[in-house]
């Protein structure tokens, strides 16, 4: 769906950059944002040009659900697909503040220019009685119609229409919509083309309720501009009905245009919708009207940041170290085997024996052709990807290490030497 028909611009005064952070997530959340801040808060921050950014319009996310940020709590897909959606609707949070849909181009169009004098009821809206127009020149359409609805009376659903020249047949339909009191403008979601010296007749009806409409100026048999404007007619026999057509015009002013539309002012975008229909609870929040109350939220704040502390030095060790600790050393080994390990990090392979001839590269130091050992780590699953080592000493650091239980080996006849655990830092 489009947030902006013919495309958008910043505002006037709007600032030439813009940041969209987790504190505009917040701001579009309201009190909600206690259902979504563990995951917002991670939303990353970015900083726009303006007339970039409002150049095009931000993508419209869909809410995931409910279950889907239970997931994310322990589903790192879950998680991404979350903050994509707050980041996201956070992005369209700050468009729809800096940025404005941009006015339609105009044509030229006629009206009528009705005068909305006493309003009165017009009987049941299954009555269809309308306005006779008629082009004077090539390339018009009927984009729509301007009407008014009585203040003391209760809109109802009702249709814009427009009837075939014999006055026969809906040739245009608006479907049902509801007006509101006082002056409407409608347009329909695109025009009707009509032909030069052709009659049609724009109209207003409803089904199993009353309308209230202003009356107006008498229409009848008058030039407009380029448009003619003819009798209020009946549906049902194209003729006046009744003869009293001054007590029962309709004040109905049909909207003919002829090189595009009536054109619009340009107007605020949508916002994204805050997920209204979420049963999560809100964080629970703790008081802080003393000093006790701070020092207890401190104390908690300390729990958290060091067992955030520990699970960071943990990845760190584990996944990007600046160092290792030597471990068993598995000497003397040959032929193939395995033996079980816990909590490794790597693997030092030492290559100690070789038979006399076996292909060595002219690289310094030299590289075994072929590989006189090959290694894999594994667990009760299975093995990853074996690793050839070609060099007399090699380190190995697999993916995944501190999850690998087994070590096979397998050296070549005629091979030998030991493998090293290394382990992570304390």
């Amino acid at each position: 769906m489009s947030l902006c028909t013919y495309g958008s611009e910043p505002n006037p005064g709007s600032p030439p950059y813009v940041w969209v952070t987790w504190l505009d997530a917040q701001s579009w959340l309201g009190v909600l944002w206690g259902v979504f801040a563990w995951i917002g808060v991670a939303a990353h921050s970015a900083l726009h040009e303006v007339s970039v950014f409002c150049a095009t319009e931000p993508p419209q996310p869909v809410y995931p659900g409910d279950a889907r940020v239970l997931e994310a709590a322990y589903d790192p897909v879950a998680f991404e697909e979350c903050l994509a959606y707050i980041e996201q609707s956070a992005a369209w949070y700050v468009w729809a503040q800096v940025c404005r849909c941009k006015s339609s181009s105009s044509g030229t169009c006629t009206y009528r220019g009705v005068t909305w004098s006493s309003l009165t009821d017009y009987g049941a809206l299954t009555r269809q009685m309308g306005l006779i127009v008629q082009p004077q020149i090539s390339g018009m359409s009927i984009y729509g119609a301007r009407f008014q609805v009585q203040s003391s009376g209760t809109p109802s659903p009702t249709h814009l229409v427009v009837w075939d020249p014999a006055g026969t047949t809906i040739i245009k339909d608006s479907g049902a919509f509801t007006p509101t009191v006082g002056e409407n403008t409608y347009l329909f979601s695109t025009p009707l083309a009509v032909t030069s010296g052709q009659n049609y007749t724009v109209a207003l009806y409803g089904a199993g309720a009353e309308h209230y409409f202003g009356w107006g100026t008498n229409g009848t048999d008058t030039t407009h501009g380029d448009v003619h404007y003819g009798n209020y007619v009946e549906r049902d026999d194209n003729s006046f009905c009744p003869t009293d057509v001054a007590s029962y015009k309709r004040a109905i002013d049909p909207i003919i245009c002829v090189g595009g539309g009536p054109g619009t002012d340009p107007y605020a975008p949508a916002a994204p919708d805050v997920p209204g229909d979420t049963s999560l609870p809100v964080l629970p929040s703790s008081d802080c009207t003393t000093t006790a109350d701070l020092c207890a939220l401190v104390n908690s704040l300390m729990v958290s940041v060091a067992s955030m502390r520990n699970q960071i030095d943990l990845i760190q060790r584990q996944h990007v170290p600046f160092g290792y600790i030597v471990g068993t050393v598995h000497s003397g080994l040959t032929g193939s085997g395995s033996f079980s390990v816990a909590g490794l990090i790597g693997l030092l392979v030492q290559t100690s024996t070789a038979p006399a001839g076996w292909g060595t590269s002219t690289d310094e130091p030299a590289r075994f052709i072929p590989s006189p050992v090959s290694v894999a780590v594994g667990d009760s699953a299975g093995d990853q990807d074996h690793h050839y080592c070609h060099s007399a000493e090699e380190l190995w650091f697999p993916d995944a290490m501190g999850a690998m239980t087994t070590v096979s080996y397998a050296f070549r006849p005629g091979c030998g030497g030991s493998i090293t655990e290394l382990l992570r830092e304390p």
